[in-house]
């Protein structure tokens, strides 16, 4: 039992530092790893896409909606939110955009606004440089292509 407790921390902190499959901006001087986008998040939520906002792409076709909304499902860290929140999805020329599908559960890493005239409340951790969201499939949340349960990614906070 202690090996198998030594070989999962050993697997976290190796998929800590090396980082994880995600969307960084293009822009970003600097991206960050999974670590550092744990540590900076307010909120880690298990949430469901529900609703997009306008597009927010000039009429370029290339960008993407300003803002998307979530159903929140869980929630790791932070305090308790209301059932669905909306998120800043498209900044400028940055996409701060994240891997979400309809249908789909995916752990989001958000930091919460000052007060804003924006329509949303929250946005993506390190202004969209770090690790925004993972994917969870069949009740595991996957990094790098490794399943973890919600008990041991709860280890990794």
């Amino acid at each position: 039992m202690k090996l198998q407790k030594i070989c999962t921390a050993m697997a976290a902190l190796l998929l800590l530092v090396s980082g994880a499959d995600a969307q960084t901006c293009p822009v970003c001087k600097e991206e960050y790893d999974l670590a550092s986008s744990l540590a900076e998040a307010e909120f880690i939520l298990l949430v469901e896409l529900k609703r997009e906002g306008p597009r927010n792409d000039n009429g370029e076709g290339w960008g993407g909606p300003d803002w998307v909304e979530v159903e929140v499902k869980g929630r790791l860290r932070g305090r308790r939110l209301p059932p669905r929140i909306k998120v800043n999805f498209w900044e400028g020329t940055c996409a701060k955009g994240f891997d979400l599908e309809y249908g789909k559960e995916y752990v989001l890493l958000v930091v919460e606004n000052e007060v804003s005239r924006k329509p949303y409340r929250f946005d993506v951790v390190l202004n969209g440089c770090g690790i925004k969201s993972l994917p969870v499939e069949d009740d595991f949340i996957v990094i790098n292509g490794a399943r973890w349960t919600v008990e041991e990614f709860e280890s990794l906070l």
